[in-house]
């Protein structure tokens, strides 16, 4: 079974990115819930940096890079996940960083360890969140910016709230919700 894998870091835990960050986990290969050698061994052919271009259902050939070939019996596609990139100036500006892949993490350890003293995470989802957390570990001042009217959207408003308070309580963390219709509203810490 062959396995195209977009970057060269197969079957790694992307929610805990966080945590290598914040020094919780020492080794990002720590990160893995296999190794590669595990995967080859179970059976598995890992084509690492290469994406499917094209699929030819008729001749069962996807096209890899543009040229290459690979055949198959049984196809599935396992498309992944991108990272949101919000509507604002300046995401593409140096010391901006998204955390998506193995490499955005090692760029923003990288920024780290040049020795940043704030930090401001856009979105105040669970990743959000445990990079909050992850920055105030490293020593660092952070600002939450959710769009929503409290952290933590997927839950109780009256809950996400009361996470916010107690997140800024606890830590030198603040946050306030923004969106781009209104403007901000400084909430608990901000």
């Amino acid at each position: 079974m062959s396995l195209l894998v977009a970057d060269a870091y197969p079957n790694f835990s992307i929610c805990g990115l966080p945590y290598y960050l914040s020094g919780d986990v020492g080794d990002w290969r720590s990160l893995a819930h296999r190794t590669t050698s595990d995967l080859e061994q179970a059976g598995l052919r890992l084509l690492l940096d290469h994406s499917a271009q094209a699929i030819d259902p008729a001749a069962k050939q996807v096209t890899v890079h543009g040229r290459r070939q690979l055949g198959y019996d049984r196809l599935v596609i396992g498309t992944g996940a991108v990272a949101v990139r919000p509507p604002i100036d300046g995401l593409d500006l140096p010391g901006v960083h998204v955390l998506h892949t193995m490499a955005d993490t090692f760029a923003l350890h990288r920024a780290l360890a040049a020795g940043a003293g704030t930090a401001v995470t856009v979105g105040g989802g669970y990743i959000g969140l445990e990079m909050a957390e992850a920055f105030c570990a490293r020593g660092l001042t952070v600002t939450v910016v959710e769009q929503a009217p409290a952290l933590m959207p997927t839950v109780d408003l009256e809950l996400g709230r009361l996470l916010g308070a107690r997140n800024c309580a606890a830590t030198t963390s603040r946050w306030s919700t923004t969106s781009p219709s209104r403007p901000s509203t400084p909430t608990p810490g901000g």
